[in-house]
């Protein structure tokens, strides 16, 4: 069995990055703005670091009924949005897939994770990769959310998966803190855009102090103790559950850093970060 097919046989390694971006607008693959400046940043950053194995990224824009790994070796670009000028969905990310991602998964956990040989990168995976990495030259899967799970079964899972860090694998969960993408297009035709809403600033502040605490119990529970604010924040869950995931692997080595704050437009958190030990 070789090292690529199996990752209970890869050597282990420091532990590599784990991040969490606040990925809003497909845009931000070409516009230059502060979220998108404090990407580059973090891929210089990166840069200096030695190249990981793979990345596997967990995206707000995959949702399947059971979690499901990509298989494909070559994934396509999906251009799952519409309305945007031109030249963005001629935009193609090229990255090489990893066929062995379930074996990958399968070896790390005790959950059932299906295969997709069709699944190319969403705009969660690809926008966000394509300022991290962008000569693509590190092999990309992607981890659907189940949704057979609830906010603690995704935590669960998740723990279970932080085995890959240690495996050469990057994880960078893609979402957003605070997304209401309703009350945005409200703000679009009334030119309120850059007017923070005050649920959304109170649900950033929250989630922000339980991530600062370490508190992932009250982090993952908010949507059952706070659920009015939640559902302000989170019409729909998807763009949260990505949070979860590097958090979940979060070491007892890992300093955090906050590389991007702030809103955009008033009713979706920018919010990004990096665990990284010290």
């Amino acid at each position: 069995m070789s090292v690529l097919n199996s990752l209970a046989a890869a050597p282990s390694t420091a532990l590599v990055p784990a991040l969490f971006i606040g990925h809003g607008s497909p845009m931000n693959a070409l516009e230059n703005n502060p979220f998108t400046l404090a990407w580059d940043a973090m891929a210089d950053n990166l840069a200096r670091l030695p190249r990981p194995r793979a990345i596997l990224c967990v995206s707000a824009h995959w949702q399947t009924p059971t979690s499901t790994v990509s298989v494909a070796a070559r994934p396509s670009t999906i251009y799952d949005f519409y309305g945007f000028p031109g030249v963005l969905y001629m935009r193609q990310y090229r990255a090489m897939g990893v066929p062995e991602s379930q074996q990958w998964l399968q070896q790390a956990t005790t959950q059932a994770i299906g295969a997709d040989a069709e699944r190319g990168l969403d705009h969660g995976a690809w926008v966000v990769l394509s300022r991290l990495f962008p000569r693509a030259d590190v092999p990309v899967f992607q981890l659907s959310l189940g949704q057979d799970l609830d906010f603690d079964g995704h935590y669960q899972l998740a723990a279970q998966l932080a085995l890959l860090r240690r495996r050469g694998v990057m994880v960078i969960g893609s979402g957003n803190m605070v997304h209401n993408l309703r009350s945005a297009q409200e703000d679009d035709l009334y030119g309120t855009r850059d007017q923070v809403h005050g649920w959304a600033q109170e649900l950033d502040q929250r989630l922000l102090s339980a991530i600062d605490a370490q508190d992932h119990l009250r982090l993952r529970h908010l949507p059952i103790t706070e659920p009015r604010l939640f559902a302000q924040g989170h019409p729909t869950a998807e763009h949260f559950l990505p949070l979860l995931y590097p958090l979940a692997m979060q070491d007892k080595q890992d300093e955090l850093h906050y590389f991007a704050k702030g809103f955009a437009p008033g009713s979706i958190s920018m919010t990004s970060l990096l665990l990284m030990p010290a």
